[in-house]
């Protein structure tokens, strides 16, 4: 039993990881915070209309074949939403793991290194852990990525085996996400220099484990960095399509309100069809991606000095909207005050090289004009991973009594943003849940399911389900769409327009008046654009007409 107990770093982070788990599910619940990780886990269960073809060409293809071969095992389970689940899991675990073999090599006790560690979860976690969206995921696997890099150079022990494990964790939050990989990488970089700096003097054995650890890890990145690339070339024009997209509408969509009628007679379009593409309309086969950039550079792009200009009032806008955030880079700023005395150099120059990163990537994500709070989480969760774990190495737990009550303070001085940053949390996670969206949600599939030889269309803004397990005991309806967001133009959403006799690539406004096409809507009537458009492709007045309603959903046929 004594030797059970002297492994407490080996057997009490996954205890500790499922008790934060079992905590949070006493408090809040676990919903998705977007409704796009939604998406991703209903055409895995074959809402979308198949599940042969990769429908997310957004994830790593090795992921997306990984979950169509556990969706074709054990059907009608949300395997994305399991795996998202047990990759949060999986990080919280390892960040557990660090902490306490940074508090064991300051000699703390277990109950101390216990205590900071689910004191760091409830701070930097738990809303990543019951609001989830893949992007969020991906940075929690980054930060114990980080961390697990930086306790091998605290410890100098089993470098080897961190080192795999750490990429591993970072190779997922790579398919899962690869938008937040710049940033993940940047600190696993930082925290990979750390761990080279640390075994500079130490033993030959150590950094020949390193070396051969890390010979894999490139070997693999190469090969999993190849096959995106071969499939982005071999769906370049999704891809091409995609990243017009974004650009318009993430970034510059105000070009919309700025389109001239020399623009319009350009393109094809009339008023209608701009008023639609602001609210994610993207059906038409004129609307293409150079279409979209066109609109782009016709309403001209924020010159990169005015955008650095309004960056300080892009930060302020943000934190105060925001408080918690701000609680929470109060924290990382204090903690790396924190570093250890006893390898003062590389621990000190690492956590401000942590704060420094995270500070020029806020920078950066103000520059670029679309601020975040899951893209602000990619860079501070590694980073307050990174600095939490040099901190607990260097409590004084064995130094002067002078320097121990220094500690004391500077931690008596956290207690403030800790515990504001807690009661911001917790407000949030304890607000009554939405019931409305995941009932709308379920009286379209319903419906869907009982008409499955009618293809329903819906707006983006009609889905707003957070659902992590959709009830499919009554059957998957695969006949419903929303008319754009990100989906559009994916495989999966091609194929799905075929069924109907449509083609993805010639579909116009007269595809409307076909008996096989119902339009869903929470309101009275379908968008006055959409009429419009319609009647401006048909050269005729259109009416919509009635033909069901479930709930406080209303489906039209066009006529």
């Amino acid at each position: 039993m004594k030797r059970v107990f002297e492994k407490w770093t080996l057997w009490l982070p996954p205890l500790l990881a499922t008790l934060f788990f079992l905590a949070l599910s006493r408090v809040t619940y676990f919903r998705y915070e977007n409704s796009d990780d939604f998406l991703v886990a209903r055409a895995f269960l074959g809402f979308e209309g198949t599940q042969v073809t990769p429908p997310h060409l957004l994830l790593h293809p090795a992921l997306v074949w990984a979950l169509n071969v556990l969706s074709a095992a054990m059907p009608g389970v949300a395997w994305f939403s399991v795996m998202q689940l047990g990759a949060l899991w999986l990080s919280v675990t390892a960040l557990c793991f660090c902490l306490l073999r940074c508090g064991r090599a300051a000699r703390l006790h277990p109950v101390v290194c216990g205590v900071a560690a689910m004191l760091f979860l409830g701070l930097f976690a738990s809303f990543l852990c019951t609001r989830l969206t893949y992007t969020t995921t991906a940075a929690l696997l980054a930060a114990a990525a980080s961390a697990l890099l930086v306790c091998a150079g605290v410890v100098r022990r089993r470098v080897g085996p961190c080192v795999l494990l750490s990429a591993a964790l970072l190779m997922l939050g790579g398919m899962l996400r690869d938008s937040s990989l710049p940033a993940s990488l940047c600190f696993w970089l930082l925290s990979l220099a750390f761990l080279c700096v640390r075994l500079a003097g130490g033993e030959a054995r150590e950094r020949r484990s390193l070396l051969r650890a890390l010979a894999p890890v490139v070997a693999v990145s190469a090969v999993l960095a190849g096959v995106r690339l071969w499939e982005k070339r071999e769906y370049a024009a999704f891809f091409d399509f995609h990243d017009a997209r974004i650009e318009l509408m993430d970034y510059h969509s105000e070009a919309l309100d700025k389109v001239s009628k020399e623009t319009l007679d350009a393109l094809g379009w009339d008023a209608s069809e701009v008023e639609l593409v602001r609210q994610w309309y993207f059906m038409d086969e004129n609307i293409t991606a150079g279409a979209l950039r066109l609109i782009c550079e016709a309403g001209g792009q924020t010159a990169a000095a005015e955008r650095l200009e309004a960056v300080p009032e892009t930060l302020r806008a943000f934190f105060a909207e925001n408080p918690a955030y701000l609680f929470s880079v109060a924290l990382l700023a204090a903690i790396a005050c924190l570093a250890p005395r006893a390898f003062a150099g590389p621990a000190r120059l690492t956590a401000l090289a942590a704060l420094g990163l995270f500070a020029a990537m806020l920078v950066y994500l103000a520059w670029q004009g679309r601020f975040l709070g899951r893209a602000v989480d990619c860079a501070l969760v590694p980073a307050a991973a990174v600095t939490a774990c040099l901190a607990m190495a260097g409590w004084p737990a064995s130094s002067r009594q002078r320097a121990r009550t220094a500690a004391l303070c500077l931690c008596a001085l956290l207690l403030l943003p800790a515990g504001m940053q807690l009661k911001q949390t917790l407000y949030t996670l304890t607000r009554r849940p939405d019931i409305v969206s995941p009932t709308r949600e379920a009286d379209l599939e319903a419906y869907a399911l009982e008409n499955p030889d009618r293809l329903i269309v819906r707006t983006p803004d009609l889905l707003r389900d957070t659902r992590l397990f959709p009830d499919v005991s009554a059957g998957v309806p695969d006949n419903t769409m929303i008319w754009g967001d990100w989906l559009c133009r994916t495989p999966g959403w091609n194929a799905q327009l075929e069924r109907y006799g449509f083609d993805p690539d010639g579909f116009t406004a007269t595809d409307f008046l076909s008996e096989a096409l119902l339009f869903a809507t929470a309101d009275d009537e379908p968008p006055q654009a959409l009429m419009d458009y319609i009647s401006h492709g048909a050269g005729r007045p259109v009416s919509a007409q009635l033909v069901a309603t479930r709930g406080d959903l209303r489906f039209f046929a066009f006529r």
